[in-house]
């Protein structure tokens, strides 16, 4: 052998080593998956992909303040309908059921509150792997936002972070943080929906509608506390 040639057979400590991180890389891996998979979440994108089978046929522009038996009755909501114990209490009654399609886009569930009996808010989630198609829908139906809001996500935070420690010129403040549109309906209410992909992957795109009498509620409150 010549003097020159270094080459040295592979130490089986480091090869062993290489393969226990990856064995502990796809564990963790499988691990996460398993969560998300018998999750809330997860239950809902199975209910989506396997079993729900209803289009839920639903024009913003037509929904009006309806009480619960009507609201079941003409939108087929079979799923149980509860008492709203949910953290952020959007009414005092809940009525909530799987998709396999809103209109012409999939969609994972349907979801509707009622305050003293009669209908408030109703919001519709959309795949995230959807979200592309679900917001050509809303403008193709709805038009081009009318406003535009923010909600604390994680790329809001970094973009406001940027903004403070770097050159203003350099983020376009309305496409960066504004990540929520408005529209604003003929009847009074409104419509909210996140307009970019969340980046967290077992969350869904969502719009919400708020009804006239919940819309108008809401600007007195912002005007007395003004």
């Amino acid at each position: 052998m010549s003097k020159n040639d270094s080459t040295q057979p592979a130490n089986p400590k480091n090869k062993y080593s290489l393969q226990s991180i990856i064995l502990l890389v796809v564990l963790i891996i499988i691990f996460i998956a398993v969560k998300i998979w018998y999750s809330d979440y997860g239950k809902i994108y199975r209910k989506h992909l396997f079993v729900a089978k209803k289009v839920l046929h639903l024009d913003f522009n037509k929904l009006e303040s309806m009480k619960v038996l009507e609201a079941r009755n003409k939108y087929i909501l079979n799923a149980h309908c509860i008492k709203d114990k949910s953290q952020f209490k959007f009414g005092d009654f809940v009525c909530a059921e799987h998709l396999s399609k809103w209109n012409e886009i999939p969609a994972a569930n349907v979801v509707f509150w009622f305050k003293d009996g009669i209908l408030v808010k109703a919001k519709i989630d959309i795949p995230p792997w959807h979200h592309d198609k679900f917001i050509d829908y809303m403008k193709k139906t709805y038009g081009n936002p009318h406003d535009y809001a923010s909600c604390a996500n994680i790329q809001n935070v970094f973009a406001l972070v940027g903004i403070m420690l770097s050159d203003k010129n350099k983020y376009k403040v309305k496409e960066t943080i504004n990540n929520l549109g408005i529209w604003k309906l003929d009847s009074g209410a409104l419509l909210v929906a996140n307009l970019y992909r969340e980046i967290k992957p077992p969350f869904w795109s969502t719009v919400l509608w708020m009804s006239p009498d919940t819309v108008s509620e809401k600007h007195e409150e912002i005007m007395q506390e003004k």
